[in-house]
């Protein structure tokens, strides 16, 4: 009866907001790699998405045993539930901006969607990351949302429009890319991106 009470008592303590505080602190902050994966394991266990803001941060750890363990937590956790997706509409900024991140790196397409509402969110950084997010997703459904980025008024939204248009080789987009370049306020970077855009888009055109 014991034993099988503990997995219970395992998912209780999981949930615990203090247990939950402690985890992300050790996988973040501590100064050893060792305890760092073994933070990353746990939080694989956590429905929660201030667990997955930690495994992103974690992608980025000096150690790659414990980026490793964090991307396969990642993954277990979109496996499990579309956690990363839920994400996307959390009130930390943050979280949101690593959730549209991690999913342009799993390529989920359940994610199109959410990723195609973020390019309209509050935050700059949000919709930089789902418009790059969108490009590693390749999926053309995303192209009128993003026409109608190239006019965000983020700099980096409209270079990162841009580029993902020019992967998804739509001609849909090359009206909207030509008035980009007209555009006498435009960035000398973000024409750049826009003329690059419209190689790829010419090339695939003419295949």
């Amino acid at each position: 009866m014991l034993q099988t009470d503990r997995p219970n008592k395992l998912s209780e303590t999981l949930s615990e907001e203090w247990f939950l505080e402690v985890v992300r602190g050790i996988l973040n902050h501590d100064d050893r790699g060792l305890v760092r994966w073994y933070a990353a394991q746990v939080l694989s266990e956590v429905r929660d998405n201030r667990a997955v803001l930690a495994l992103t941060n974690a992608l980025n750890d000096e150690h790659e045993q414990v980026q490793a363990e964090a991307a396969v937590a990642l993954a277990k956790l979109r496996a499990g539930e579309p956690v990363l997706i839920k994400a996307l509409n959390d009130d930390d900024s943050t979280v949101r901006s690593n959730a549209a991140s991690t999913l342009g790196q799993f390529g989920d397409h359940r994610a199109l969607p959410a990723l195609i509402k973020a390019l309209n969110d509050d935050n700059n950084t949000v919709r930089d990351e789902a418009a790059q997010a969108l490009g590693k997703l390749g999926n053309n459904r995303a192209v009128p949302a993003l026409i109608n980025a190239l006019k965000d008024d983020d700099g980096r939204v409209r270079l990162s429009a841009a580029s993902t248009l020019g992967k998804l080789g739509d001609k849909r987009a090359i009206p909207a890319l030509i008035e980009t370049i007209g555009d006498d306020n435009q960035d000398i970077e973000i024409k750049f991106e826009v003329v690059k855009a419209l190689l790829k888009l010419s090339r695939s055109t003419h295949k």
